[in-house]
């Protein structure tokens, strides 16, 4: 049997896309000082940045990067300056 689809394609990719807009990235992608001083135990700076980006994907939307997934610049920029 077929699954139906409860949301329209614009309203799901609402719900699950990471923001863009500035906005947006400081409501949802602000470290706090626990997270940075967290991310600061790593070695090497790839890794403070994936952690950083995961931590902040499981916040909001609520997922994990996948696989073959790379977030948007501004995402990435946002939270890189941070750390």
């Amino acid at each position: 049997m077929a699954r139906r689809r409860l949301l329209k394609d614009q309203d799901h990719r609402k719900l699950v896309d990471i923001p863009v807009d500035e906005d947006s990235l400081i409501q949802h992608y602000s470290l706090s000082l626990a997270d940075r001083l967290e991310i600061g135990l790593r070695r090497l700076n790839s890794k403070r940045l994936g952690l950083a980006i995961q931590l902040c994907m499981m916040r909001y939307p609520g997922r994990v990067l996948g696989a073959e997934e790379i977030p948007v610049r501004a995402m990435i920029k946002y939270v890189a300056d941070q750390i």
